[in-house]
C-alpha cells in the first residue's frame, strides 16, 4: 500500500530524527528518458490496495512471521557489511550480499499492500542501517577491499541491494536511497567502463551480469549515459556467456541456451529494459520468446519453474524445485504482463502464486522452503540449505529472503493500467484506490475458492475497465445491468461508463474438478484442479499410505465433493470417489505443511490401450501449449491457448515440428481437430503437412471444399477421402499410409482410400499442424483448434486407430 498523505504523518510524528538523518543525503540531478519501446500495461503507482481471502492472510503471515522478525534473529544480515574489513575475514557464501537486498524488496512490496505501521518502522531502521554501511567510494557489499566487485558475485549482490533501494525510493520518494544506488552504480562503471576489466572477468556470468537489469533502469529513469555504456558492454559479452538476444531473435528454446539457470532470468529483463529505452524489437521479441518456451517446457504443474536450479525442458522429472527459481519465474511474468498484455501471463502469474509459490511457504509465514516438489515433503530451507548459515545469520539462505518477494509480487499485477483502460488481473477479495483516475472498486468474493466474483465499482466519470477471464475458465459468464453475457476463457471483458454507488460487474468462473494428463516420468498419472488451485493427496487427510492411493477415473471427478476442513492451514479439501472409497485432495499450498508426504501426480486409470512408443516419432498433447514428447518444435510459434488445446487463427499460424533424417514410406497420423471456419472456396487448408517439394509429399491431410482429405505424393488419385464437415465440431482424424497405400479415418472409423504408386523416399524434415511447413505459394493456413496429435513412423492398425480415437 502506498498512500502519501498517510505516510508523511508516519514520518513526521514518529521518527523525525531518524529521517533528518537519511535526508542528509541529497538528490542527484536527473533527467528521465523519453521511451521509445511501449508497454501494453504498467504496473501502478499512487495506489491504496489491500488483500484479503487466502492470499491476504498469506501477505499477513509473511509480514508477522517472517519480515518483522528476521533482522532481530539475523543480525548478520548488515553486520557482514560492518565487518567487511575486519579481522579474522568473514567466511561467506559467494552470494551473501544479496541477502539484505531481497529482505527489502519484500518489505517494500508488502509494504504497498498492507497499511502496517510496525512494518514501515522495522523497514526504516533497516534502510537506514543498511545506508550507513555504504562505503565512501559507493560500495554496498559485505566483501574485502581487496575483492570487492572483482569476483564471488558481489556484482549479484549489489543487484538485489540496488534494487530493493529502488523500490524503497519508489515508495517514499527518499532521494537518499537513489543517490546511494547511483554511488554504488558509478563505482561499477570506474571498474568495469573505465578499466580494463569486463563484467565478465568477474566470473559467474549468469549472476553478476544480471547488474545490466538495474543499470538500464537506471539509465531509464536519470538518463546517465555512463549506465548504457556499461550495459552494451555486457550485452556484447553475453555472446560468450548466456547469448541471451541471440538466442531470443533465433527462437531457440531457453532451455537450450548456453547458461539455462535460473538466475540467467534476470538477465533476461534487461532486454525489455533495452526495449523501452531505445525501441529496437529485437529486444521484445527475443524476451517474448524466452519467455514463451520457459512456460511450454519447464512449468510444472504447480506453476514452478525449474529442475535442479535450471531449465532442463522437461517439466516432469522429479527433480529439486527451487523457490528462488519460481521467483524470478514470477518476475519475469509481470514483465510479460506489462510488455505484451498477454493473459497467458497472468494466468502463468496466478498459477505459480497459488500453487509453486505459496506451496514453498509455510501457513504461519515462519518459514520458506528451498525445494517445493511436486511429490514429497516439505522441509524448511534452513534445514535443506543448510550450509548457508553463519554465526548472525542462522535463518539466512537465498531462498528464505526471496521466497518473500512471492506475494509481494501480487501488487504488481492484481490491477494494471493500459493506455485507455484500468485492467483487473486479480478476483481474489481486495480494496482498490486510484485518486489520480477518481475510481475506487472493490471485489467481493471467495476467490480462488470459488468462482462468484462481484466487483463494486464507483468513479467520478467514464472509465474504461477490463477483466481478465481466467484460461481454465471455460463457460464462464458476467452480468452487467442485468444482461447475462458468456464471455470466452483465455481473453478479456471490457466495459466503460461513468461507475455509480451500487455499479457492480458480477462473473461465475465454473469451477469443476478438471484433470491435466502427465508424460515422460508421469506417464499414467494425471493432475487433478479446481480453477487454478492444484490439488494433491496428503498423508494427514487420508487412511492409507501413498503406495496403496487407488487410481483415479478422470471421468467420475464430477462426482467430488467438498470435504469438512481439516485443519487451519488448508484451504480445500475435497472427496473423489475411487473404487476402494474416496480419496482426499487438498490445495497444494497447504499439502505436507504438517510434515506429512503428499502427491500432486495421481495413478490414473488408463483404457483403452494407446498404441504406445513403438514407432512413436513425435507426441505432443497440446494441452493449452505445444510441447512435445518425444519430437520437437522446429520454431517457436504464436498460438492461442484453448482449454485442453491450442487454437491457430488460419492468417499466420501454425505449429512446425522436426522431422528424423530418412523419413519412411509407411507412416501414420492422428490428431483431434475442431475446424473453426472452413477455408474460403478453391482454398487449401492444411490440417497436417509435411509436404517437401513438389513431387514429395508423404503424409498431408487437408481441408478443400468443405471436404477433409488425405494425400499423398506420388499418386494415382486425387487422395483418400472427401468427407463433408462442418466447422464447431471436434473430430479425430488419422491417415495411414503405407508403400502402396493411404487411408483417411474420422472418429476411428475408414472413410476412404487411394492407391498410391512406388516412389524414391522423402526429403522432408518439417511437419505442421494448420499449415504448410515450406511451401511458399498460396497461404494454406487453417482457422482451428488442436489436440492430442502424435506421428508414428509405421503404418497403425486398425484397431490402434479406433483406441487413439477413444482415448481423445
Amino acid at each position: 500500500m502506498k498512500a502519501a498523505w498517510s505516510w508523511q504523518r508516519f514520518r513526521r510524528v514518529k521518527y523525525p530524527l531518524l529521517f533528518s538523518f537519511l535526508i542528509l543525503a541529497g538528490p542527484l540531478a536527473a533527467e528521465p528518458v523519453t521511451e521509445k519501446g511501449p508497454l501494453a500495461m504498467q504496473r501502478l503507482t499512487g495506489v491504496n490496495m489491500s488483500f484479503g481471502g487466502v492470499a491476504g492472510k498469506r501477505i499477513q503471515a509473511n509480514i508477522d512471521g517472517w519480515l518483522l522478525s528476521a533482522p532481530g534473529a539475523n543480525p548478520g544480515m548488515l553486520e557482514m557489511f560492518r565487518l567487511r574489513d575486519r579481522l579474522p575475514a568473514p567466511q561467506l557464501v559467494p552470494w551473501a550480499g544479496e541477502f539484505a537486498g531481497k529482505y527489502l524488496i519484500s518489505c517494500v512490496q508488502a509494504m504497498r499492500q498492507s497499511d502496517r505501521a510496525d512494518l514501515k518502522e522495522k523497514t526504516a531502521v533497516f534502510v537506514s542501517e543498511l545506508l550507513r554501511t555504504q562505503d565512501s567510494d559507493g560500495y554496498l557489499g559485505p566483501f574485502p577491499k581487496s575483492r570487492r566487485l572483482l569476483g564471488e558475485w558481489d556484482l549479484w549482490g549489489h543487484y538485489h541491494v540496488m534494487q530493493g533501494l529502488l523500490l524503497w525510493h519508489d515508495f517514499t520518494a527518499r532521494n537518499d536511497a537513489l543517490t546511494a544506488v547511483r554511488r554504488a552504480a558509478d563505482l561499477i562503471c570506474r571498474i568495469y567502463l573505465d578499466g580494463s576489466r569486463r563484467v565478465i572477468d568477474a566470473g559467474s556470468p549468469e549472476m553478476n551480469m544480471a547488474i545490466s537489469h538495474v543499470l538500464a533502469e537506471l539509465h531509464r529513469r536519470t538518463g546517465e549515459p555512463r549506465y548504457l555504456k556499461l550495459v552494451r558492454e555486457i550485452e556484447k559479452d553475453w555472446e560468450r556467456a548466456g547469448d541471451y538476444l541471440r538466442t531470443g531473435e533465433q527462437g531457440i528454446p531457453f532451455f537450450k541456451t548456453p547458461l539455462p539457470r535460473w538466475e540467467s532470468l534476470h538477465d533476461l529483463q534487461t532486454l525489455v529494459e533495452l526495449w523501452r529505452i531505445t525501441g529496437e524489437s529485437r529486444y521484445r521479441d527475443a524476451f517474448i520468446s524466452h519467455w514463451k518456451t520457459i512456460h511450454e517446457f519447464d512449468v510444472r504443474n504447480s506453476g514452478a519453474f525449474s529442475g535442479g536450479e535450471q531449465a532442463t525442458g522437461n517439466a516432469y522429472a522429479p527433480s529439486a524445485i527451487e523457490t528462488c527459481c519460481t521467483v524470478a519465474w514470477m518476475a519475469i511474468s509481470v514483465d510479460m504482463l506489462e510488455l505484451t498484455g498477454d493473459a497467458r501471463a497472468a494466468d502463468a502469474l496466478e498459477l505459480s502464486m497459488l500453487n509453486g509459490a505459496l506451496g514453498a511457504q509455510h501457513p504461519s509465514g515462519r518459514w520458506w522452503t528451498y525445494n517445493t516438489p511436486m511429490d514429497g515433503d516439505r522441509k524448511a530451507s534452513a534445514h535443506d540449505i543448510v550450509f548457508q548459515a553463519r554465526a548472525g545469520t542462522p535463518e539466512l539462505n537465498c531462498c528464505s529472503v526471496n521466497g518473500p518477494r512471492a506475494p509481494g509480487m501480487l501488487g504488481d499485477w492484481a490491477v494494471m493500467q493500459s493506455a485507455d483502460a484500468t485492467i483487473l488481473n486479480w478476483h481474489g477479495p481486495m480494496k482498490v484506490s486510484l485518486p489520480d483516475k477518481g475510481l475506487k472498486l472493490e471485489c467481493q468474493s471467495h476467490y480462488p475458492l470459488g468462482g462468484l466474483i462481484t466487483w463494486r465499482i464507483v468513479s467520478d466519470g467514464p472509465q474504461k475497465l477490463r477483466f481478465r477471464i481466467p484460461g481454465w475458465a471455460v463457460g464462464a459468464t458476467v452480468a452487467l445491468s442485468s444482461e447475462l453475457i458468456p464471455v470466452a476463457a483465455g481473453t478479456w471483458f471490457e466495459a466503460t461508463r461513468v461507475w455509480g454507488e451500487g455499479d457492480a460487474v458480477e462473473f461465475t468462473f465454473p469451477m469443476p474438478l478438471r484433470p491435466v494428463a502427465g508424460a515422460r516420468e508421469q506417464d499414467g498419472k494425471i493432475s487433478v484442479y479446481r480453477g487454478p488451485l492444484l490439488l494433491a493427496w496428503d498423508q494427514k487427510d487420508n487412511d492409507f499410505d501413498e503406495n496403496a492411493i487407488p487410481r483415479l477415473d478422470s471421468s467420475v471427478l464430477t462426482g467430488a465433493r467438498q470435504a469438512p476442513q481439516l485443519d487451519d492451514a488448508g484451504w480445500l479439501l475435497v472427496e473423489v470417489p475411487a473404487k476402494t472409497g474416496p480419496v482426499r485432495l487438498r490445495d497444494f499450498a497447504s499439502a505436507g505443511s504438517s510434515g506429512t508426504r503428499y502427491r500432486s501426480w495421481l495413478r490414473t486409470t488408463v483404457t483403452p490401450r494407446d498404441p504406445g512408443a513403438n514407432g512413436l516419432v513425435i507426441r505432443d498433447s497440446l494441452r493449452g501449449g505445444a510441447v512435445p514428447d518425444p519430437g520437437k518444435l522446429a520454431k517457436v510459434a504464436e498460438f492461442t491457448p484453448a482449454g485442453e488445446a491450442v487454437a491457430l487463427n488460419g492468417t499466420d499460424q501454425m505449429l512446425t515440428y522436426a522431422l528424423p533424417d530418412g523419413w519412411p514410406r509407411e507412416s501414420s497420423v492422428s490428431v483431434r481437430v475442431r475446424l473453426r471456419e472452413l477455408p474460403r472456396a478453391g482454398q487449401l487448408g492444411q490440417i497436417f503437412s509435411a509436404w517437401c517439394e513438389a513431387g514429395d509429399d508423404p503424409l498431408r491431410m487437408v481441408v478443400q471444399d468443405g471436404r477433409i482429405w488425405a494425400r499423398a505424393e506420388p499418386a494415382n488419385a486425387a487422395g483418400a477421402g472427401g468427407i463433408s464437415v462442418s466447422p464447431g465440431s471436434w473430430h479425430h482424424l488419422a491417415a495411414v499410409r503405407t508403400a502402396d497405400s493411404l487411408t483417411l479415418y474420422i472418429d476411428g472409423e475408414p472413410v476412404g482410400a487411394a492407391a498410391l504408386t512406388a516412389g524414391a523416399g522423402s526429403k522432408s524434415r518439417l511437419c505442421a499442424l494448420g499449415g504448410n511447413p515450406l511451401y511458399p505459394g498460396a497461404p494454406e493456413f487453417l482457422a482451428a483448434d488442436f489436440a492430442g496429435f502424435s506421428l508414428y513412423n509405421r503404418a497403425l492398425a486398425e484397431a490402434e486407430i479406433a483406441s487413439l480415437a477413444a482415448m481423445h
